[in-house]
Parts: structure tokens; sequence; C-alpha cells
């Protein structure tokens, strides 16, 4: 009987013990090598060049794109190249790679 009472309460003891993990996402807990006002000005820069209609596209992606870059995918000038070479701020050309990740994945 003991048998059988620790095996049913075997995966509610497993479950609880993972519930106790951090609620923060890894982005949020990683140490940012991109400066804040470096962020900004790409995302401000952007904007003005791309216009409002793709700002959240572009807050959204240069501020994912900041929290994932590491030293050694290059200095703050490099990240700056990056966002301004891989955004993509027409719709066709955004439908083109959309549809070509997608087949993709």
């Amino acid at each position: 009987m003991k048998k059988l009472l620790f095996l049913l309460a075997l995966p509610i003891i497993i479950v609880a013990a993972g519930c106790n993990k951090p609620t923060g996402s890894v982005m949020e807990t990683k140490s940012a090598f991109v400066k804040q006002a470096t962020t900004e000005k790409v995302i401000k820069q952007l904007t003005d060049s791309c216009g409002d209609v793709s700002k959240l596209r572009i807050e959204r992606g240069v501020k994912q794109v900041a929290s994932l870059w590491e030293k050694q995918d290059g200095d703050e000038e490099a990240f700056t190249a990056f966002c301004f070479q891989n955004f993509v701020a027409d719709t066709t050309k955004l439908d083109v790679l959309f549809n070509k990740l997608q087949r993709s994945f």
C-alpha cells in the first residue's frame, strides 16, 4: 500500500519541484552586451528611415537582437550595422522572407 501511495505521489512531487523555476525568461536574466542607449538610438534611426508603420517590428526586433548579442558577435558598431542591413521594411520582401522561413520550419 505504501508503494502505491508513493508511486501516486511521485508525479505530484516532480511537478511541484518544477514549479519553483524563476519567472524571468533567459533574455531578461542575461546581462546585455549592447547598451540601452545604443539600442534606443538604432530603434530611432530605423523608425526615422522606415516610418512609424514598422515601429512595432523595429522595437521588438532590435530589442531581441540586443538581448542575444554577445561579445564574439562584434562591438556595438557591428550590432548597429547588422540591424540596418537585416531589417526588412518592404512588405513584398517581408512576405517572401516569411514564406521562405515557413517552408524551412
